[in-house]
């Protein structure tokens, strides 16, 4: 969600979010806690940075779509395991009884370590891809049968061109009326997918666990200097290019703050910088250097209507849809450009 919606949107703290904030700081031992900031919506999912009295920084996730503690979702495989194997994850805390999250108030929560952090950002590219390659080196030796293991959302950034397709038909061309002046981007947009969907992916693709939402708002700056991933939500078993592909795309493409939405033109410096990270520690396969492109495709699209807001029907589309949109064309359009830098590495 962008800046400006999240703002107009966000409530005042009601008392029950306000109550479950106290409830959950309890059973972890964490007292006299405060709101810094509320990254999510109040009323909604909570997903707040909070201070306890002691100076420790958490992060507060409600887990909206979470299934059960007792079903061990994905999500939570994939954060506890790279963090155990040393990758370059928040720290997920456990209650004086060793759960990894609880229930409030029959919402349920899981507590990430801060760390005394600060969200990373586009000036942070080489080493935002240096700890996306990290961290998937930290998940290679995970088992391969809990890839089926439930999933927390099955919605958010689709990884493949069919899903795209799906994705936009069900939750996007609903909302964009015909003859609208976003209409003729849209439908450009669409066809785009249309021909991904018919491009054979590469050979030799590497499968692995996946983050699967790398932007770097999912990184945080640790108090010890270090940079971590947080929020799992979106984990997954596929090609781990596509975190790549995902992490390039949201550096390089989007702009947050009072200018938020997609960039005219791609930021080369900072897309460059993801992918010669990433690729000073990770070897990437001749498959997935030649299959960088079309997974950035599928995920700059992606990500520009999830961005954009197009989704979600709770907000009004913006007054200059039709302008954000042939921007998101113009980058599909330019991902060579972007992609180039993968034969320097």
């Amino acid at each position: 969600m962008n800046d400006s919606a999240r703002t107009a949107h966000r409530a005042e703290h009601p008392p029950e979010n306000q109550r479950a904030v106290e409830v959950v700081a309890d059973l972890y031992g964490l007292s006299g806690v405060q709101v810094l900031s509320d990254l999510g919506l109040w009323g909604e999912t909570l997903r707040l940075h909070c201070v306890a009295a002691s100076g420790f920084h958490f992060l507060l996730k409600e887990k909206p779509h979470y299934l059960s503690p007792d079903d061990w979702p994905l999500h939570l495989a994939v954060h506890s395991w790279a963090r155990e194997a040393g990758g370059p994850v928040s720290p997920l805390l456990r209650t004086p009884s060793g759960a990894t999250g609880v229930r409030a108030d029959g919402r349920y929560f899981e507590v990430q370590g801060w760390v005394d952090g600060k969200a990373s950002t586009a000036d942070e590219a080489e080493e935002f891809g240096r700890a996306l390659g990290f961290f998937h080196l930290s998940v290679a030796g995970m088992p391969p049968g809990d890839r089926d293991l439930p999933r927390s959302r099955s919605r958010w950034t689709p990884d493949d061109p069919a899903g795209l397709a799906a994705y936009i038909d069900r939750h996007c061309r609903p909302r964009i009326a015909d003859g609208s002046p976003a209409h003729v981007p849209f439908d450009e947009l669409r066809r785009t997918v249309n021909d991904l969907c018919g491009m054979t992916p590469g050979t030799g693709l590497v499968e692995s666990y996946l983050h699967g939402d790398t932007a770097p708002a999912n990184a945080i700056r640790t108090g010890d200097g270090s940079l971590a991933l947080i929020d799992f939500d979106d984990a997954r078993w596929g090609n781990r290019v596509f975190d790549l592909a995902h992490a390039t795309a949201m550096t390089a493409g989007f702009a947050t703050g009072p200018d938020d939405g997609v960039r005219t033109e791609w930021n080369a410096s900072a897309a460059h910088a993801v992918i010669q990270g990433y690729g000073s520690v990770v070897d990437l396969t001749p498959g997935e250097r030649g299959d960088l492109g079309r997974q950035m495709s599928v995920a700059t699209i992606a990500s520009g209507f999830s961005c954009l807001e197009i989704d979600d029907p709770e907000f009004d589309l913006r007054p200059d849809l039709a302008e954000q949109l042939h921007r998101l064309s113009s980058l599909v359009a330019d991902i060579p450009s972007v992609t180039s830098a993968v034969s320097t590495i």
